[in-house]
Formats: C-alpha cells, structure tokens, sequence
C-alpha cells in the first residue's frame, strides 16, 4: 500500500482517485427474476419455433432450385449451403423426435 507522500505504480499510469466507480461486470452470473419470466419459454413454443425454421429452411432452399431450373442467375454456393441448412435441420429434428418417442416409451415403461 503507497502511503499518502509516494506514487504507485498504477498511479503514475492512471493519474488521480483510483477506484471503481460501477463495475463492469456483474458479480454474480444469475439473471434478475423479471429477466428468467421474461426469457423463458415453453417446450412446445421452442418445438413449434424449430418447425418454423426447418419449414423456412425447406421453402427457401426450393426456392433457390426453382430459380436455377428456370435459368436465373443463382449462386451455385447459396444453393449448396441452403441445402446443408436444410439437411442439418432436418437431421436435428429427426433426432429430437427419436429421443423424445425414446424417453416416452421409457416413461411409458415405468412401473408406478
């Protein structure tokens, strides 16, 4: 600790009262209660959301071989990347519905 008379080194770099006035980061990590409300959503709103963009994926995607079939000027990339899009999203949706027929079978299985 610098007594009254010298300088540290800090405030040689940062002249005159140095503390923190509001710091920059919160100290804790956890969102405020409004906050949780606020963002959080059901299962079935998220599922619906994830259809909605696989469905947009789709039509955007046909979209694009549409306008190549029909001789517009499309970028053979912008093709290929919707299309690894769609099959992504696909595959995803594939998957979830897998485990959740997996995990209500177990449920289903389940001596009470």
């Amino acid at each position: 600790m610098a007594t009254s008379g010298s300088v540290s080194a800090l405030q040689a770099f940062f002249p005159g009262e140095l503390r923190v006035a509001q710091p920059m980061m919160p100290m804790s990590f956890e969102l405020p209660k409004d906050e949780i409300t606020a963002k959080r959503s059901s299962f079935t709103e998220v599922l619906n959301e994830a259809i909605k963009e696989t469905n947009e994926a789709e039509s955007e995607s046909e979209k694009l071989m549409t306008d190549l079939l029909q001789g517009k000027d499309v970028d053979i990339h912008s093709i290929q990347i919707a299309g690894a899009k769609l099959d992504t999203m696909v595959t995803m949706a594939s998957t979830v519905m897998t485990k959740l027929t997996t995990a209500y079978q177990t449920l289903m299985n389940m001596q009470v």
